[in-house]
Parts: structure tokens; C-alpha cells; sequence
């Protein structure tokens, strides 16, 4: 009778850990992606700042995976996307995060701190092992739905020009 009290018990944990483990991520996938929009300045032409938009999606208590994309401020039509992570407190608190391009060529670390929800950070190129400071940014919390249709999100969602060879 012991050994089936057990085994009854063991099944309602082991149901109790799915249904939770279940619900959990559907409230992840459920949560939508938070866009930030903003300004990076690369320390080699400080005069000349350009757009940087990232988009979150739910990894995590305030952890994201990062889809990070920057619009060459010579050309003003040519993105550069970055993949990486984030973390932190995005209203008001400390912030990290890493980006790397594709094929792992290069690989920046971002730190911060947010503060009512515009986030302020240092980059840094982190490639050879060796950590080079890189520059500045600034980022604000947008909602998804705020940002569409806007010029910035125009910007950044219009077709690229594929180069002849």
C-alpha cells in the first residue's frame, strides 16, 4: 500500500511540474516582443550618430534574446544586423548584453543602466579576447504597436538593395 501511496504521489509532482512548466511557456510565447529605438555614437566618428532599433523577445525573468540592427549613419540606407542577448531591468535598474555578427566575426558587450525606461550604455568590441571600448548609446522602451508604421520603423523594414557583382 506504501509503494502505491508513492507512486500516486510521484505522478501528481510530475503533473504538477508539466502543468506548470506548460504554463510558463505559454505565458512566454504569449508575451509579446518589446522594442527599444534609439541612437549608438561610435567613438570613430563621434559626430555622427546613428539609428539603432533592437528587439526583444522573452528569455527568461528579464532576460531576451536580442535581434540588434543599426543604419550606417554614412550611408543612411544601410542596416547591419547584430544577434545576441539581454539583461536586466529595462524600466530602472542595470543592464548587459552581447551582440555578435553573423558568423561570429565580431562580438560587442553592451552595459547600462535604464532609467524610466530609456536605457544608457557603453558598447564594446570584445573580438581576440581583448575588450576595446567602442562608443555610446541610447535606447527607449517603445511599444511594439507604437512603433509600427513609424518613419524609424520604415526605415529599418524597407527592402534592402542587393548589390551586383
Amino acid at each position: 500500500m506504501k509503494f502505491k501511496s508513492l507512486v500516486i504521489g510521484m505522478v501528481g509532482v510530475l503533473a504538477s511540474g508539466c502543468l506548470n512548466a506548460v504554463s510558463a511557456a505559454e505565458s512566454s510565447a504569449a508575451t509579446p516582443p518589446t522594442t527599444l529605438t534609439g541612437q549608438y555614437i561610435w567613438d570613430k566618428q563621434p559626430a555622427k550618430p546613428g539609428e539603432l532599433k533592437a528587439v526583444l523577445t522573452p528569455d527568461g525573468p528579464q532576460q531576451w534574446k536580442a535581434v540588434y540592427t543599426f543604419l550606417n549613419p554614412q550611408s543612411k540606407s544601410q542596416t547591419v544586423t547584430y544577434t545576441g542577448t539581454l539583461k536586466g531591468d529595462l524600466q530602472n535598474g542595470p543592464v548587459t548584453g552581447t551582440a555578435v555578427t553573423d558568423g561570429g566575426r565580431r562580438t560587442f558587450a553592451i552595459h547600462g543602466t535604464a532609467n524610466n525606461g530609456v536605457l544608457t550604455f557603453n558598447h564594446s568590441e570584445t573580438s581576440n579576447g581583448n575588450i576595446k571600448p567602442t562608443g555610446t548609446g541610447r535606447l527607449k522602451v517603445v511599444s511594439t504597436e507604437a512603433s509600427k508604421g513609424s518613419d524609424f520603423d520604415k526605415l529599418f523594414n524597407k527592402p534592402q538593395a542587393t548589390p551586383t557583382p
